[in-house]
C-alpha cells in the first residue's frame, strides 16, 4: 500500500503498518482461542494414548487372571516325525510322561481289477457284471438321517459289457459318492495294464466292502484278459496283481508308562484321541532304520506360558503407570506442566491403579487357602500379594518379575490355589476406564465436541477479524489517497502563487 507525505511537514501514513497494529488488538482474542485449541487437542492425543495403554493393561491383567490359562496344560513329543501330541481337555491331562511306539498307520481297503489294455476301448460284450456291497457296521455306511446308526446299504451292480474303463469308474464314483473312490492307473507293465482300483473312503478295519464278479465272468478271465486282485477271486499266477489289493485296517500303537508295562491300542485313523485323558496324539510313521523305536509323550503345566503372561502384565503395568506419571506431572517454574496434570480422572485412575496394586490378589469364587502356619489367605479380608507372583514394584513405577519366585509358588499348593484363577481391584479399576463404553472415552468424546466448538468460534473470529481488517484498509486507503489529493492542490498553489510573485 503506498503512503503519502501530509503538507510540508514531510509526515507519511503508513497504511499497513497502521492496520497492522489494529488488527493485531482485535486478534488478541483469536490467539487464546487457538492456544485453548492446541492444548485440548494435546489432551484428546494424550488421553486416547492412556487410553490404548489402559485398554493393553487391561487384556494382560485379565488374560493373566483366566483359569483356562492358569490350568493349562501342553502336551509335546520327543519326536514330531513318529508322533506328534496336542492337548484336548487341560482339565482331564495329567502331567505324566508316556512312550508311544507306532506299530501300524491306519489304512483304507483297496481293491484291484487290471489286465485292460485300454481305458477308452469299449470292453468286450461278454464282460459281466461287477459288484460291490457294505456288510452291515461298516463305518463307510452313511448315517443321513442323524439317529447315530447307519443307514441301510444296497448292493451296487455296475454292468461292465460294451462299456470303457473310463465309464466304468465314473459309474462307480457317481453312485457311490462319498463311499469309495474309483481311479484308473496305467501300470506300464504289458502283462497286467490298466488297473482298476477301487479304495474305502475311509480308513479303519471296520470300514471295509466287497468287490466281486459274477461267476460267468470269473470263470471267463483268461479269454476277457482279466487280472483279479485278492479279494475278488483266488487265482494261479497273478502274485503281481495281489499285490495291489490291501485290506483296511486300524492304526496300531504300544504305550509304556513309567512303569515299564505295555499297552496297545487302536485307532480307525491315525490320530488317537481316547487313549490318554486329555490328550490327542497322531502317528506320523512307523519307525523303521534309524528312526527311535517310540517317542515320549509328555503332558507338563504351562508354567512358561504363565510366566510370559505375568512378564506381559508387569510390562503394560509399568508402561500405564510411567506414562501417567509424565502426562500428569505438575508444572514448576522452569518445567512445563504434563498435558493431563490438571485431569482429576486421569490422576483418579493413577491414585486407584497404585491402590489396587498395594491390595494385591483375591482367589476367585471366594476360595482361601490354608498356609502350613494355619493361616487362612486368598480371600479380601486376607489378599495375596503380587510379590507372590514374583511381581516388584518399583519407585518409578516400574513392575519387574522374579521368574524363581514365580515358579516355586506355582509349584507349590498355594500354586495349585491360585492356577484355578484369581482377581484383583487393578482389574476392577482397568475395566471402569477401558474400552468405548469406559470413563477415558466418555472424556475424549466430551473433549472432542469442546474442539469442535471451539474451532468453528475460531472460524467465526477469523472471518470477523478478515473483515475488519479488509475494512481498515479501504478506510486508511481512501484516506491516503485523499491526502496525496490536498497535497498536490497544494503543491499546485504554491507553484501559482511562486509565479504571481514574479
Amino acid at each position: 500500500m503506498s503512503t503519502s507525505a501530509v503538507g510540508s511537514s514531510g509526515q507519511m501514513i503508513d497504511v499497513s503498518g497502521i492496520v497492522s497494529k489494529l488488527v493485531a488488538l482485535e486478534t488478541r482474542p483469536l490467539d487464546k482461542l487457538r492456544q485453548r485449541i492446541s492444548t485440548t487437542q494435546m489432551a484428546v492425543n494424550s488421553m486416547s494414548e492412556v487410553k490404548g495403554l489402559v485398554d493393553a493393561a487391561y487384556s494382560a491383567a485379565n488374560a493373566l487372571g483366566s483359569s483356562l490359562l492358569l490350568q493349562g496344560r501342553n502336551a509335546s513329543s520327543s519326536s514330531e516325525a513318529l508322533v506328534k501330541a496336542s492337548i484336548t481337555d487341560a482339565s482331564l491331562a495329567s502331567t505324566d510322561t508316556v512312550a508311544v511306539r507306532p506299530l501300524q498307520l491306519a489304512s483304507a481297503q483297496r481293491s484291484t481289477l487290471g489286465g485292460f489294455s485300454s481305458a477308452s476301448t469299449a470292453l468286450s460284450p461278454d464282460m459281466g457284471t461287477l459288484t460291490i456291497d457294505l456288510p452291515a457296521g461298516s463305518t463307510l455306511l452313511a448315517d443321513a438321517d442323524g439317529d447315530g446308526l447307519s443307514d441301510a446299504f444296497a448292493a451296487v451292480e455296475i454292468s461292465m459289457g460294451g462299456k470303457t474303463l473310463t465309464e466304468i469308474r465314473d459309474e462307480i464314483n457317481t453312485k457311490l459318492s462319498g463311499t469309495v473312490n474309483a481311479r484308473i492307473i496305467n501300470t506300464g507293465d504289458s502283462s497286467i495294464g490298466y488297473v482298476l482300483v477301487v479304495s474305502g473312503a475311509k480308513t479303519g478295519s471296520e470300514a471295509g466292502f466287497t468287490m466281486s464278479l459274477d461267476e460267468n465272468t470269473v470263470n471267463s478271465r483268461q479269454d476277457l484278459g482279466l487280472l483279479l486282485g485278492g479279494n475278488l477271486a483266488t487265482q494261479a499266477g497273478v502274485a503281481a496283481a495281489l499285490s495291489y489289493d490291501a485290506a483296511a485296517a486300524d492304526a496300531r500303537a504300544e504305550l509304556y508308562s513309567g512303569s515299564g508295562s505295555e499297552i496297545t491300542v487302536r485307532s480307525a485313523t491315525n490320530s488317537f484321541s481316547k487313549a490318554l485323558p486329555g490328550v490327542s496324539f497322531e502317528l506320523m510313521k512307523v519307525p523303521s532304520g534309524s528312526d527311535p523305536l517310540s517317542a515320549s509323550v509328555t503332558v507338563s503345566d504351562n508354567t512358561s506360558e504363565i510366566e510370559a503372561k505375568v512378564k506381559s502384565f508387569a510390562t503394560a503395568f509399568s508402561d500405564l503407570i510411567k506414562r501417567l506419571g509424565v502426562l500428569t506431572k505438575p508444572g514448576t517454574p522452569t518445567t512445563q506442566a504434563g498435558p493431563l496434570a490438571s485431569n482429576s480422572g486421569v490422576l483418579g485412575l493413577s491414585s486407584s491403579l497404585m491402590s489396587g496394586y498395594s491390595r494385591g490378589f483375591t482367589l476367585s469364587d471366594s476360595r482361601t487357602y490354608t498356609s502350613a502356619a494355619g493361616n487362612v489367605i486368598g480371600n479380601a479380608a486376607s489378599p495375596l500379594s503380587w510379590s507372590q507372583l514374583g511381581l516388584n514394584l518399583a519407585r518409578d513405577g516400574t513392575v519387574s518379575l522374579d521368574a524363581a519366585v514365580l515358579r516355586s509358588t506355582l509349584s507349590s499348593g498355594l500354586g495349585d490355589a491360585i492356577k484355578q484363577g484369581f482377581t484383583s481391584e487393578i482389574l476392577t479399576s482397568l475395566s471402569a476406564f477401558r474400552g468405548v463404553g469406559g470413563g477415558l472415552q466418555g472424556t475424549i468424546d466430551t473433549m472432542k465436541v469442546s474442539l469442535t466448538s471451539m474451532s468453528s468460534d475460531q472460524s467465526a473470529l477469523e472471518a470477523r477479524i478478515d473483515r475488519t481488517r479488509q475494512n481498515l484498509l479501504k478506510k486508511y486507503s481512501s484516506l491516503d489517497a485523499r491526502l496525496v489529493e490536498m497535497n498536490q492542490m497544494s503543491a499546485n498553489v504554491r507553484s501559482a502563487l511562486s509565479g504571481l510573485a514574479r
